[in-house]
This record gives structure tokens, C-alpha cells and sequence, in this order.
């Protein structure tokens, strides 16, 4: 997804990745908080893995200190309210586009080891310590397991 990608370009894109020329499948690049990781719909094997890079810890601005500053005194909770909760937000709204319905099956790759911090919000993370054997197991498990297995890579 592109910065100025207009809606037409942008539905183009996603009717490539969903219906792609080759029978090798497609990979679709995108930033949290863009509109394919919060809005889009990927049903079925359309979407298996959803890899993020990075934790979408929001930016360190002015008014993003006086808001954790205000939460820290009005709650006590100025951390949490006002950057964990959001962040955990935007980490499982990503993850979420594997998991339409209670049939779809998927694995979420997070690569970043800050990610064990976010524990209490994914249910399923767990910390990989050989990915790909990880990735393979999935697949081999596919029809007999359901949820999306989290992984710190």
C-alpha cells in the first residue's frame, strides 16, 4: 500500500493479490494502520500468514506524552492506556485479517522480540525459536488445528 494510492488503485492491487496470475500464490506488502491492515476482508485461504515487522508503538509526540501524562495521573496507567492498549489494538486488528470466521485458519509472525510484552492481549503468542520448522509444523497441522498461532521471531 502506498502513501497517496487512490481507492481504485488500491482495489486493483487487492483483486491482484486475491486472484493472482501465477499458481505460487502472492505476497501483499502493507504498514499497520493502513487501510489493508485495519478494513480489508481476506476470507478463507485467501490470507495464511500475516507477517509484521516492528511494533506499532505510536510516535513519541507532544501530545502523545500529555495524554500517557494525563492517564498517568487521572488512572495511574499512563503507559498502558495511552500506549500499550493502542498498540495492542493496531497488533491484533493486523493479525485479525487472518481470522474472518471460525473456519479460517492462519499464523501471524511477529518480528520483534518486544512482542512477548503484548502477551496478555494475543492469547496464542508464543516465542519461536526455529521459525520456518514452526511454519512447516502449521501447515502439516492445517486441517486439524484452528486460532492463529502467534510467533515472536
Amino acid at each position: 500500500e502506498k502513501r497517496d494510492m487512490t481507492q481504485i488503485e488500491l482495489m486493483d492491487m487487492i483483486e491482484d493479490f486475491k486472484f493472482p496470475e501465477s499458481k505460487n500464490g502472492s505476497i501483499l506488502f502493507s504498514v499497520i494502520g493502513g487501510r489493508i491492515s485495519e478494513g480489508m476482508d481476506f476470507p478463507a485461504e485467501q490470507l495464511e500468514i500475516v507477517i509484521i515487522v516492528g511494533i506499532p508503538y505510536p510516535k513519541p509526540t507532544a501530545k502523545q506524552k500529555g495524554l500517557q501524562r494525563y492517564y498517568d495521573i487521572k488512572f495511574g496507567k499512563g503507559w498502558e492506556y495511552a500506549v500499550e492498549a493502542p498498540t495492542a489494538r493496531k497488533l491484533m486488528q493486523a493479525i485479525g485479517r487472518l481470522i474472518r470466521n471460525k473456519d479460517d485458519k492462519g499464523i501471524a509472525i511477529i518480528l520483534d522480540r518486544r512482542a512477548a510484552r503484548f502477551k496478555k492481549y494475543i492469547k496464542d503468542l508464543k516465542e519461536s525459536k526455529n521459525l520456518l520448522n514452526d511454519i512447516d509444523n502449521f501447515y502439516s497441522y492445517l486441517g486439524n488445528r484452528s486460532g492463529i498461532p502467534s510467533l515472536i521471531g
